[in-house]
């Protein structure tokens, strides 16, 4: 199939620089904790917007942020599930390849 224009290549698997074990940790962290106080402040105010919003243009956009923000703060937990998948598709690769070979001598 011929890409349409301003399509791009996507690599099948994004190469992460942390583990799963590390996100975790990352997860239960302070840091993390003290961002997820300020996202539900965000959250809060973002909805107290949009009860005083004056158009629906507004509402729209007040909204919008609303799902950035929420999408943001379950970020890691995205990540995490992304390495795993990406890990159990690659276990399960292996294991094909491997199990290939042994039949491919026989």
């Amino acid at each position: 199939m011929d890409k349409q224009r301003g399509e791009k290549d996507w690599p099948s698997e994004r190469e992460y620089h942390s583990t799963p074990v590390q996100m975790k940790e990352f997860v239960g962290s302070a840091i993390w904790n003290d961002f997820i106080a300020y996202l539900d402040e965000s959250i809060h105010l973002l909805q107290f917007e949009v009860e005083q919003a004056e158009s629906m243009e507004d509402v729209k956009r007040i909204q919008g942020q609303l799902k950035e923000v929420r999408i943001f703060k379950e970020l890691p937990s995205i990540l995490l599930q992304d390495m795993e998948a990406q890990i159990k598709s690659k276990e399960r690769k292996d294991g094909r390849d491997s199990s290939e070979q042994a039949n491919s001598r026989t």
